[in-house]
């Protein structure tokens, strides 16, 4: 997730969906201006930019998925698709 403004963002509360409805709700964590923070389904300790949904299964297909980012009041912030991995895209996307 990329905070494309000037200030900086507290993220307490919003969510991250897929297709399937797997959701990821963040505590707080606040993101500064210009910064990114990654969010990684598997398990690991929090540090700065990154933060673990800490799932033992994955969440995003390789055949297609959607991310969504939807802020505490349930408004879509923003979102990101891919279709089928590709040898070109190697499964790889980057949501920016």
């Amino acid at each position: 997730i990329h905070n494309n403004g000037k200030k900086k963002v507290q993220l307490k509360g919003f969510k991250v969906k897929d297709n399937t409805g797997y959701t990821y709700t963040f505590g707080s964590y606040t993101i500064g201006a210009g910064k990114t923070v990654k969010l990684r389904t598997g398990k690991g300790k929090n540090v700065a930019g990154t933060v673990y949904w800490n799932r033992g299964s994955y969440v995003w297909n390789n055949t297609g998925d959607k991310a969504r980012l939807i802020n505490p009041n349930g408004k879509l912030q923003d979102s990101c698709s891919w279709k089928k991995s590709t040898p070109a895209n190697q499964g790889k996307k980057n949501c920016h």
